[in-house]
């Protein structure tokens, strides 16, 4: 397996970026020479147009979005019929030598208008735009690009991609390891999961790599940047190296299309900046459907050529502070489905920086979940404001994750939802420690039938009179999260209530929940 990553020949490093905070995060190179060029690209799957979760609005805040990142390449995915608003949102009120060209890269014959999957977005001067592919199994429905002309005259060449969602890579990965950290039987194999890469991104990856690169970019120290979604896992994410990484559950997966990107002397860049996927796993997938259990990085963007550095990479899964709160915000806590990349790119001798330099954003590393504080309190009784048939109260304390609570669906109740344990006396309550339900193990979605994303706790002596003690926002994933009181409560207290004022698909529910008390 090739866990190696390609770094262009005879790099010169302006500056080490040694100061960016503590963390294995490290940043290759700046654009400090006023030769050099910063160069900015953003790899951003749209989700059916921009305009699935929270319709026209959501689309324009995608626009604003874009913006605030400052990108001077946009790879964008899912565009479906949203690239001219986009170019024009985008352009709104910038002067002309500041402006952005779209580029509609799906063009294929007698295609409907809503059917262009891919665009590219730049600042910089277009030499040309390729030509629409045609190599089988490729269309324009998963690559194209253009070359793209430096202050100095030096070229890049830039192309958005997208490979195949069938088969899913990421759901088995996911199951996989749930399976193993809750001592289920695994339903998959680690060669049955990297197999999936082979029922068709492979063969459409080598034949990007081996077939069309070679005849548009015939110069291998050229500059290329390819940014998209692959749809599939790292290699070196998933090595042996990894195994022991929070919720990766010992699992190594010898993904074949990544391995064919650094086989041909690409680095990742994500990667490049953040060596350690256990801290930095960089998930894009997925801030709408729930981030599951074990990370997905699904996107990328990739580099290839002399004079083509990396100098510093982020993910963004979080609508911009101005977006939140908003009516959109309350069931899709970002613009898409996918989280967004953007990576920091210097162009040597590209002769200066006509956008100016952007400053230089780091992801946080990721810690395992929080650990509940105090002991495990074993309730005696539970009850809720409602409940599905078949997805009663009790299962949060049956000790089974596989099984769930789920307010009712049908009919449908309009949120808030609340669930109450009785803890049989009186204790000092410390937290709750909530997981949320992991029904669609072995679907092709997270399954998130239902679930909690704004929440109150509350505690109470007899079960009638109630104060909060807390509130919050929980993450769409299937890790344990601990819910802390946030206020003193007076005393000791019998009842604990967990109200969701929001959840996923306007249902509630967990899949167990254990009450902490002081020790």
């Amino acid at each position: 397996m090739s866990t190696r990553f390609a770094f262009g020949i005879g790099l010169v490093v302006a500056l080490l970026v040694g100061a960016m905070g503590a963390g294995d995060g490290r940043s290759t190179a700046t654009a400090s020479d006023r030769r050099d060029t910063p160069l900015r690209v953003m790899a951003f799957n749209i989700f059916l147009g921009g305009t699935y979760n929270g319709g026209e609005e959501n689309l324009r805040q995608i626009v604003e979005f874009v913006r605030a990142e400052r990108p001077d390449v946009v790879f964008m995915v899912e565009t479906y019929g949203s690239g001219a608003t986009i170019e024009e949102g985008l352009n709104e009120g910038l002067p002309p030598d500041r402006r952005y060209r779209g580029i509609q890269i799906t063009r294929e014959p007698g295609q409907p208008a809503d059917d262009d999957n891919l665009w590219l977005f730049t600042r910089y001067p277009v030499a040309e735009v390729y030509p629409r592919v045609t190599d089988a199994p490729v269309t324009s429905f998963h690559f194209g690009g253009a070359r793209l002309t430096m202050p100095s005259g030096r070229e890049v060449n830039v192309f958005t991609v997208w490979l195949d969602a069938l088969e899913r890579a990421w759901f088995p990965t996911d199951a996989t390891a749930l399976d193993r950290a809750y001592g289920f039987e695994p339903g998959h194999t680690e060669e049955q999961i990297a197999a999936t890469d082979h029922s068709a991104r492979y063969a459409k990856a080598v034949t990007i790599l081996e077939q069309i690169l070679p005849r548009l970019v015939p110069d291998e120290d050229a500059p290329v940047v390819i940014g998209g979604d692959l749809n599939t896992l790292s290699a070196y994410d998933w090595s042996k190296r990894f195994a022991g990484a929070y919720s990766h559950e010992g699992l190594t997966v010898d993904w074949p299309v990544t391995n064919a990107f650094a086989d041909a002397g690409f680095t990742d860049t994500y990667r490049d900046v953040y060596p350690d996927a256990g801290r930095y796993p960089g998930r894009t997938w997925s801030p709408y459907w729930g981030f599951g259990y074990s990370p997905a990085r699904i996107d990328y963007v990739w580099t290839r050529g002399r004079g083509l550095d990396v100098a510093s990479s982020h993910t963004r899964t979080d609508r911009l502070p101005r977006h939140e709160g908003a009516a959109v915000d309350e069931e899709y806590p970002f613009y898409s489905d996918h989280g967004a990349l953007v990576t920091d790119l210097v162009v040597e001798g590209g002769g200066g920086a006509p956008f100016g330099r952007p400053r230089l954003d780091r992801d946080r590393p990721v810690a395992p979940p929080e650990r509940p504080k105090g002991r495990p309190v074993d309730a005696g009784g539970v009850s809720a404001t409602s409940e599905q048939s078949g997805f009663e109260a009790g299962r949060v304390l049956d000790g089974d994750p596989d099984t769930f609570w789920a307010s009712s669906f049908a009919p449908a109740q309009p949120l808030p939802e609340a669930i109450t344990l009785d803890l049989e006396k009186p204790r000092t309550v410390t937290g709750l420690r909530y997981v949320g339900h992991l029904i669609g193990r072995y679907y092709e979605e997270p399954g998130y039938v239902a679930g909690i994303d704004r929440y109150r706790l509350s505690v109470s002596r007899d079960g009638e009179h109630f104060v909060q003690v807390g509130s919050g926002r929980l993450e769409r994933d299937r890790r344990p999260q601990w819910i802390p009181v946030e206020r003193g409560t007076s005393g000791a207290v019998r009842y604990v209530r967990l109200t969701a004022d929001e959840g996923f698909t306007d249902h509630a529910g967990a899949a167990e929940l254990t009450a902490y008390e002081r020790r």
